[in-house]
């Protein structure tokens, strides 16, 4: 549903420049925290697109750990996320040695100290400790001849695998060595098989154990027919098993053990096989016993590369299909459960797994930049982080309070407004803006990833009442700005282009053709060529006047051309009407590297008076004008820093800093808002920050409680902000919050030792109906009967009583009793850190309760331990 949109006057707001040189007697601005809790950099009032689930680098592998605390990834960088809040918890990226190789397989040690990641070409295992937060390598490489290593690492972090392929002396195919490691301590490297291989194309798969290793080689027969040769070992006796052959009509994809290790599926272009035993079979063979066609009618192009897939329990199989689409289907008859395209543009799925609870499903995709999640019952996307890849563009609306940022295949529009226009939020003492998702405009909806598809350009027309977008498969859509919905597309007759500029009616576009190097100007249904050779000169950046007639070009080096936007005839620069651009100031060559000192120099143009100015910023990467032209704003890559720099003086007027310590990324786009008094910034990672510039605005500091009832209200309320101006009064005053807190909160009695073990024998009950409501109690109580479960599950010899067990350690319900869940956290840590030994023994206290605050306080009281 869209919300309605509010007209605000589009005053002009000229910033203060603050005393002293370059700023450094400004005054700073508090720091702000988002909806989440997070602290915003110093300067900025809000971050559009959530800030969790967010990947500094691409993701080829995901685990849970067994505790189910954190979430790692793998893939350029190793990456930690807090998993229940999907905060990124990775201060300083874990770079793997070796350009270009990724992390393709991450695993846990069982006792979550360790984690591993192997990665594929150089034949790395790292080894990453969870406490101090240093990574090793546990394997030394051989670099005395050309080589090519395959890694592959058992569920559970004890047992890897690793392939070598050596090239043949005389060059007929190659020479291969199967090593098994024993990842320790002590670390073993044990060779399993050394032998010559028709060709490299080796794959392998070890079982969630490590029990067992496979590994197919594909023979091409000729004739279209292929041979697909397995071989197995049983690594703890470190025996080589049958050898199996299977003839298909296409080379495998993927396989891998089911978790039971009973079946092997296979995954080819056009489906599935799943054999029965094939590591087990006296005869040498084993059982086909599934064959699975996938659907063929849809694009196989797309599909080629899909092959990570994820099993629960043996009984269910999440795949991506042919049209890229995620898939959950019974195991293993495949009867379909559901179907969810990514629809978001951010590329094929390169990983997925399921969480601790078995109730979503966690993917990462090619270009993504962030962790999604399907609900496992219906397929439905649980969360909406915003754009879920690298945003390109952004564009202010120039009257009202939206805002437009352009990803590779969706327009996201967001809409913002001061909590200043509205009597009942005055009051909060919150931060004084509000933001939320406009609309989500998708190119192609209900499809698969487009490869070459994406956004080249957009702009606002018809007095902003709409949205014109050009794409690189040369069409131009209209949307209508309040609905969302798509007004129309227009196909026009090109080859080869990407759409630099959108004229502000939409009905212009300058249009270059990098195959045939030519410059057009398309207008309607029609394309005219630009009076000037492309050969001969190289553009930088074009700008249309504000009635879309003249267009400037910049040709590199700093030279200014005009052109008629009808005819594409040159206009001589003393004949251009002064009047035709308007007085804000353009920013056209952005990056001009040299190659000569690897150095990047930029130049403003101000197309009023066609002066040129250089800023003093050694690695410029975007930059932007205030409307009256008397304020630059520039991005500085090097020093992740934005800096406001006045053009008459060249003074910096301000300066921040837009990323994290030991984080490094950068901003794509740069933007101001209508009235110069907000600038956005589009951030590398898809998230948007939105910034104040004016030094004197009003500090939005949530204020403190006037009193412990005030304070006790916030703690439990859903503003991050008040929470932590609730935290900062008491701490101030930690006695008399200890007191108030033993006067109004008081932990829920333990359960009844005698009502549980009644409801213990009643699950070895003839009748199934009691033995149901003695499990319906006993699973409410089990996270807070600690040790229990596992004590009954060892003494237990009735197979149902133990099958009930069973089902509570795999589900257990968290109870939801006498005190609210986010109360009885915020309790706990706000008493955790007065940490006096009165607060200890509350927390002692609380510890006995059988509620949330019960399971926080025990954790408090171990890590003080």
């Amino acid at each position: 549903m869209f919300i309605s949109l509010i007209v605000i006057v589009n005053t002009l707001f000229i910033p203060p420049v603050p005393q002293g040189e370059n700023g450094k007697n400004s005054p700073s601005i508090p720091r702000l925290r988002d909806a989440q809790g997070d602290l915003l950099p110093e300067g900025a009032i809000a971050r559009l697109g959530s800030n969790r689930w967010r990947l500094a680098n691409s993701s080829q592998s995901l685990l849970f750990t067994h505790n189910g605390q954190y979430l790692m990834s793998s893939g350029t960088a190793l990456e930690q996320f807090d998993a229940k809040t999907g905060k990124n918890l990775t201060l300083s990226q874990i770079g793997f040695p070796g350009m270009g190789f990724s992390g393709n397989h991450v695993a846990a040690s069982l006792d979550d100290r360790y984690v591993f990641t192997a990665l594929d070409g150089p034949g790395y295992l790292l080894q990453f400790d969870m406490r101090t937060r240093k990574a090793r390598n546990l394997l030394s490489q051989d670099n005395s001849q050309p080589r090519n290593s395959f890694m592959e690492l058992s569920g559970n972090g004890k047992i890897g695998l690793k392939m070598e392929l050596l090239n043949a002396p005389n060059g007929a195919g190659g020479r291969i060595e199967v090593s098994k490691i024993t990842v320790g301590p002590p670390l073993k490297i044990q060779k399993l098989e050394q032998r010559l291989l028709w060709n490299g194309n080796v794959l392998r798969s070890l079982s969630y154990s490590g029990r067992f290793a496979a590994m197919v080689e594909t023979r091409d027969q000729g004739f279209e027919t292929f041979t697909n040769d397995f071989v197995f070992w049983d690594l703890e006796t470190n025996r080589r098993l049958r050898y199996a052959v299977h003839n298909c009509h296409s080379e495998p994809l993927h396989f891998f053990f089911t978790p039971d290790e009973e079946s092997l599926v296979v995954r080819y272009p056009e489906g599935f096989q799943v054999i029965a035993n094939p590591h087990r079979d006296p005869a040498g063979r084993g059982r086909v016993i599934v064959r699975k066609q996938l659907d063929t009618r849809l694009d196989a192009n797309n599909g080629t590369n899909l092959v990570p897939i994820a099993m629960i329990d043996n009984k269910q199989i999440c795949f991506v299909d042919l049209s890229g689409a995620l898939c959950l289907s019974e195991f293993p008859s495949f009867k379909p459960i559901w179907k969810q395209w990514n629809t978001n543009g951010s590329g094929n799925v390169s990983c997925m797994t399921f969480t601790p609870d078995r109730k979503k499903i966690a993917f990462a995709t090619e270009l993504g930049r962030v962790i999604r999640f399907l609900d496992r019952a219906t397929g439905r996307e649980l969360i909406d982080p915003g754009h879920t890849e690298t945003i390109s563009s952004l564009k202010f609306h120039p009257t009202l309070p939206l805002l437009v940022s352009a990803a590779s295949q969706n327009l996201r529009i967001w809409s913002w407004r001061p909590k200043s226009h509205f009597a009942e939020e005055r009051e909060s003492g919150s931060n004084p803006y509000t933001f939320r998702t406009h609309s989500n405009l998708n190119l192609h909806p209900r499809q698969s990833q487009q490869p070459y598809g994406g956004i080249n350009a957009f702009n606002f027309i018809d007095g902003g009442n709409r949205l014109a977008a050009i794409t690189t498969e040369n069409q131009i859509i209209d949307y209508d700005l309040r609905s969302g919905r798509r007004l129309n597309t227009r196909q026009f007759p090109a080859e080869n282009t990407g759409a630099i500029v959108l004229s502000a009616d939409g009905q212009a576009a300058v249009l270059q053709d990098f195959v045939n190097r030519k410059i057009s100007v398309l207008r309607g249904d029609s394309a005219k060529l630009l009076d000037v050779e492309m050969s001969r000169v190289n553009f930088r950046d074009f700008s249309f006047s504000n009635d879309g007639k003249i267009i400037a070009c910049l040709l590199q080096p700093n030279t200014l051309l005009y052109f008629d936007a009808e005819t594409g005839k040159r206009i001589p620069a003393e004949k251009r009407p002064g009047a035709a651009f308007s007085k804000e100031c353009r920013f056209l060559n952005n990056l001009n590297n040299t190659l000569f000192n690897n150095e990047i120099a930029a130049r403003l143009i101000d197309l009023q008076s066609s002066r040129t100015w250089n800023p003093v910023v050694p690695s410029l990467q975007c930059a932007a004008f205030t409307r009256d032209g008397r304020y630059c704003l520039s991005i500085d890559a090097g020093e992740q820093k934005i800096q406001m720099t006045e053009i008459v003086t060249g003074k910096i007027v301000r300066s921040w800093l837009y990323s994290r310590p030991g984080e490094n990324t950068s901003v794509n786009d740069c933007e101001f808002s209508g009235d110069s008094r907000f600038f956005a910034t589009a951030l590398e990672s898809g998230v948007i920050l939105l910034w104040d510039i004016d030094p004197q605005s009003p500090r939005y500091r949530t204020p403190a409680p006037a009193n412990f009832d005030q304070m006790y209200q916030a703690m439990k309320g859903k503003d991050a902000t008040r929470w932590y101006a609730a935290l900062g009064f008491a701490l101030n005053q930690p006695a008399e919050t200890l007191q108030y807190f033993k006067t109004h909160f008081k932990p829920h009695p333990g359960p009844d030792a005698v009502r549980v073990a009644q409801w213990h024998n009643q699950l070895k009950d003839r009748k199934y109906r009691l033995r149901q409501e003695a499990y319906a109690e006993l699973v409410k109580l089990t996270p807070i009967l600690p040790g229990w479960l596992e004590k009954k599950l060892q003494e237990s010899r009735d197979l149902d009583e133990r099958e009930w067990l069973k089902q509570m350690q795999e589900q257990p319900i968290f109870p939801r009793q006498a005190n609210d869940e986010i109360l009885a956290v915020r309790l706990v840590e706000c008493v955790e850190k007065i940490g006096t030994p009165e607060a200890w023994e509350y927390l002692r206290e609380l510890a006995k309760g059988a509620d949330w605050s019960g399971l926080m306080a025990r954790l408090a009281l171990e890590r003080q331990n």
